[in-house]
């Protein structure tokens, strides 16, 4: 009864904040929405996939990118948009109405399917966590594809899961099928089934049926995007999937590596490598004769990153660890951040590890109070200055992380496929960022490495309760003797 009652709650809770940011001073345009909505526009109007136009108002960096069919971005989330645009449904209100139904969705997805793998009280503890999520709260009011991913990234899973309990190939057959759509939505999803696959076959590497049935769920995931693949190699000749990986590179990796190492600042690495890509790209191009369609683009402009951080291996590694570590224990602090739009301290709190902090505390003199290299002073000046629900944000992100850190114990111990299978995904999207440190596809694992972290309180209470018992006998034993 408490369950329901509280879940009733939530759920008027969820549609005050949606009637609250719709009808106040909520915005649903970020960054990123103007190139997906013109991609849905263009889809419809004149039947292809491309921006109508290069405008680098659409995104960040699109100036130094060859201007054609699109190549960067797969057709998921523009399709779901020009739906609404189809059936004559112009006011993007309705995108946020109905990405709150979805993410609704996901989370009685995850309850119903959740009781069968995990039990029914870490269910209902999910389903709790998932209604006041601030990533949850935040995205599903952004025109984005995070909240059209979610219930692929669970179903993926469950799926998967109830192979792992029934043993039935039809099972994997549906995770096929719903890993391929959840990728033409996130491109990231790509990369998923050959861990999901790797899974499977560890833990029944003996078995030739599991080999067949990894065997077919891998091969439906390549029937479901191989109509974006021929496309993609009609126009470029070669079966390309997504160039995000390739901008990520240049556009993050490389300014964090360069910062670590002393070279430039995060700040002037972005500007200096973007150049030193269009310079490179202009020699090529003459060399070429021609210039370069946007899949060349991509792949040139990915080897001209590896190349500058091969010369760094021992900074990339650690601002990769760095990078992971920070995307553990700040994401509530950046989405109640998108939330409200405006920061809760001067600085995000996503900038304190990074050493690209440049304002400092001073006392009334104006004698700095703190070195901007130290990260004691940066939490007192993060502690000191923001608002609580910020500080409660990232206690909730720091305690998770410890948490869902001591999860693994748990899960070791168990020996469940499904289990592994979860704190897998969780260290995939969680890390693949890299130095990035943090990024959006992420946000539904959110909810497993919540679950991860439940499940390392239950190891550290049981340790605890054996070191009590042992403990107490110790005691008794020594007053008999």
């Amino acid at each position: 009864m408490w369950f329901r009652w509280t879940l009733w709650l939530l759920i008027i809770f969820r549609i005050a904040l949606l009637i609250y940011f719709v009808t106040g001073n909520g915005s649903y345009i970020h960054l990123d929405s103007g190139a997906y909505i013109d991609l849905a526009d263009n889809m419809l109007r004149n039947h292809v996939f491309t921006m109508s136009s290069p405008d680098p108002d659409f995104e960040v960096q699109s100036e130094d990118r060859p201007y054609g069919p699109e190549v960067f971005r797969t057709p998921g989330f523009p399709l779901f948009l020009a739906l609404f645009k189809l059936l004559g449904i112009n006011n993007l209100v309705w995108v946020v109405y109905a990405q709150e139904i979805i993410y609704l969705l996901s989370v009685f997805i995850f309850y119903k399917y959740g009781r069968e793998l995990f039990g029914q009280n870490i269910a209902r503890i999910g389903v709790i966590f998932l209604m006041l999520n601030p990533g949850g709260i935040a995205y599903t009011k952004l025109i984005l594809s995070e909240t059209l991913f979610m219930p692929f990234v669970f179903g993926s899973l469950f799926s998967i899961g109830f192979y792992f309990k029934k043993q039935h190939w039809k099972y994997l057959l549906a995770a096929g099928v719903i890993m391929g759509i959840g990728a033409l939505i996130r491109p990231i999803m790509f990369y998923f089934p050959w861990i999901a696959a790797g899974t499977i076959l560890f833990f029944n590497r003996k078995n030739k049926q599991n080999w067949r049935h990894a065997g077919v769920m891998l091969l439906t995931f390549f029937l479901v995007i191989s109509p974006w693949l021929i496309r993609n190699f009609q126009i470029y000749g070669q079966y390309f999937f997504s160039g995000q990986a390739s901008n990520v590179l240049v556009h993050y990796h490389v300014p964090r590596v360069w910062n670590a190492e002393g070279v430039r600042s995060y700040w002037d690495g972005g500007p200096y490598i973007r150049k030193m890509v269009a310079k490179a790209r202009a020699d090529k191009e003459e060399q070429l004769e021609r210039p370069m369609d946007s899949v060349e683009f991509f792949k040139f402009q990915q080897q001209v990153a590896l190349k500058e951080l091969v010369k760094y291996p021992n900074s990339y590694f650690s601002q990769w660890i760095s990078g992971t570590l920070k995307a553990m224990y700040v994401p509530f602090s950046v989405e109640v951040y998108n939330v409200y739009h405006e920061p809760g301290a001067p600085i995000p709190f996503i900038e304190l590890l990074p050493d690209t902090l440049h304002a400092e505390k001073t006392d009334l003199i104006g004698i700095p109070l703190f070195s901007n290299s130290g990260i004691i002073g940066k939490l007192f000046y993060f502690v000191t200055h923001a608002r609580p629900l910020y500080l409660l944000s990232i206690i909730t992100s720091v305690l998770t992380m410890i948490f869902a850190l001591l999860g693994i114990f748990y899960i070791f111990q168990k020996k469940n496929p499904f289990l592994w299978l979860m704190m897998l995904a969780n260290f995939y999207y969680i890390s693949v960022a890299g130095p990035l440190g943090y990024a959006r596809f992420r946000l539904p694992v959110d909810i497993f490495w919540f679950v991860q972290a439940v499940m390392g309180g239950i190891w550290a209470w049981s340790l605890y309760q054996q070191f009590m018992e042992k403990f107490k006998s110790k005691i008794l034993s020594t007053e008999a003797s």
